[in-house]
């Protein structure tokens, strides 16, 4: 085959276009996600005052001595900032939720570069303290916190979502189309696995004994 029938081949073939992140995705990944980490940090909030106003109060998140709330509550890393950890929750979900409203309302705002860099930033700050609470759990604890679970799998979309605006939009620089925007589903996948297998690995003993 000559090279310009080759050339004409190539020019003809289907090519792979990335399915861009709509808002309409975009604002239910936001809404449902603050909605789920919402109601996490409410119930922990609630039971965080109740041990405070009663010391001999049993959580309703306290099942057994692996799924246990107490021990999350109580260590020095459930108030980093010298309150709890929920209260953080409440303020930071609520504004998430209000931005996914904001998207299915009004699909195709244009919110600026430096409000999704920004909220971005704060996004990576709120996994971080997550990543850090998962390891505190495993690793010291050896406890796990229902109520911070659900707190957990509601940050990582949220994150990752926003991760994926930002490449898509271009805020980061390089170019918006890239393997993070197309397989951004497969990968957040994969992110949930991985904190599966944390958490299985670090806390296998203790799960085994619990079980057994």
């Amino acid at each position: 085959m000559a090279d310009t029938d080759l050339d004409s081949a190539y020019d003809a073939a289907p090519t792979v276009v990335s399915r861009p992140l709509t808002d309409r995705s975009l604002g239910l990944v936001l809404l449902l996600g603050g909605l789920v980490g919402l109601v996490g940090s409410a119930a922990l909030a609630i039971e965080r005052y109740l041990t405070l106003v009663d010391p001999n109060h049993q959580p309703s998140c306290s099942i057994n001595g692996l799924l246990t709330c107490s021990p999350a509550m109580a260590s020095p890393a459930g108030s980093l900032l010298g309150f709890p950890n929920p209260y953080l929750g409440l303020g930071a979900f609520s504004v998430v939720m209000t931005v996914g409203v904001v998207l299915l309302v009004a699909p195709g705002v244009a919110l600026p570069r430096w409000f999704w860099r920004a909220f971005l930033a704060v996004a990576t700050a709120g996994t971080g303290l997550v990543v850090f609470l998962v390891w505190t759990s495993v690793v010291e604890l050896r406890a796990l916190c229902p109520y911070c679970m659900v707190v957990w799998a509601a940050t990582l979309p949220v994150w990752w979502y926003v991760l994926v605006r930002n490449v898509e939009g271009g805020f980061l620089g390089g170019s918006g189309a890239s393997t993070v925007v197309r397989m951004r589903g497969w990968i957040l996948a994969v992110l949930y696995v991985v904190l599966a297998a944390v958490v299985v690995v670090g806390l296998g003993p203790t799960l085994l004994a619990t079980l057994g």
